[in-house]
């Protein structure tokens, strides 16, 4: 079964500090080795504070965070129309989205048409790491768009062009992912948006690279569990 961590809890809060010194020193390497990267990261799938998923949402510099996005999932109520609005994803049935100050933007991430390890390749999918993808991939578009962004720059771009806010379990506030406003926002250069980071127990899988641009680079990054 899956035990989750709680802020009393002395082997885990051991083990967040662990995991948060390990993505940070991990971080400033990379960056001081590879340049500049934007790291996208799904917030887990627990229905807990997204900083237990481990790895780079455990990361609470603030100098580091601008390198960093954690997805949260949202969802639409079963029956409703295309056109209904956004809830945030709180099902046992579905998923659970972590929440909490770590989550920077929602996306959806409930029966999202993916990719599996094998035959036939290709099925409907939940959890907060359908939802990172969508992110990622409006990061490749922004850079895209506009080269000369820094990855801070397209992250305050994607955080701060997200609209259509929604109250999550926890009673704070999370704003959708918003393609269109993002690349506008790039491409007319009014990159005047200002980002404050706002969310399971992640085993470690990088899912993919979606860019590679002029030398800076989007990282899906993911948690991996079987079944």
């Amino acid at each position: 079964g899956i035990s989750c961590p709680s802020d009393n809890d002395s082997k885990d809060i051991s083990r967040l500090d662990e995991e948060k010194k390990f993505a940070a020193a991990y971080m400033k390497t990379a960056l001081k080795t590879y340049g500049d990267f934007l790291v996208v990261q799904s917030a887990g799938n627990d229905g807990i504070d997204a900083k237990w998923n481990g790895f780079f949402s455990a990361i609470d510099d603030p100098d580091l965070r601008q390198y960093i996005i954690i997805v949260g999932s949202i969802d639409q109520p079963s029956g409703c129309p295309a056109s209904c609005s956004y809830v945030f994803s709180d099902s046992i049935l579905k998923v659970k989205s972590n929440r909490g100050s770590r989550v920077d933007i929602v996306a959806p991430g409930v029966n999202i048409y993916s990719t599996i390890y094998d035959s036939p390749y290709y099925k409907n999918n939940s959890g907060t790491s359908m939802a990172a993808p969508h992110v990622t991939g409006v990061a490749g578009l922004v850079w895209a768009a506009n080269p000369n962004l820094t990855a801070t720059q397209v992250k305050q771009t994607i955080v701060g062009t997200s609209d259509r806010p929604i109250v999550g379990p926890d009673g704070l506030s999370y704003k959708i992912l918003n393609a269109e406003k993002a690349v506008a926002a790039a491409t007319s250069g009014q990159l005047i948006y200002s980002v404050t980071s706002n969310p399971s127990t992640g085993n470690d899988w990088a899912n993919d690279i979606a860019i590679d641009s002029t030398y800076m680079y989007v990282v899906g990054w993911d948690e991996y569990s079987p079944g």
